[in-house]
């Protein structure tokens, strides 16, 4: 299996493949201060770090989310949680 991010720096790199992980769908490379922390810190670091499973980590996002009303963001959860297939 070839990684199509092998050419972009590590930390982009990881934290596009665990973007598609996570979410379940391809991801490409983005621009902008929004995305390059999304995906070099959100998820090259703080997804990729020990202790909880992505479930986990999704369970207490959805919980966070739902407490602040955010269903915009909700609603990528829910697509992503179905697209991987995990049981919350």
């Amino acid at each position: 299996m070839s990684d199509k991010f092998a050419d972009l720096p590590e930390e982009r790199r990881r934290g596009l493949l665990k973007m598609e992980e996570v979410y379940g769908f391809d991801m490409t490379d983005g621009e902008g201060d929004f995305f390059r922390y999304t995906a070099d810190h959100l998820f090259a670091e703080i997804w990729n770090r020990p202790g909880l499973s992505d479930r986990d980590r999704r369970l207490i996002l959805i919980g966070m989310l739902a407490g602040q009303g955010a269903d915009d963001v909700l609603g990528i959860q829910k697509i992503g949680r179905a697209s991987c297939r995990e049981r919350v």
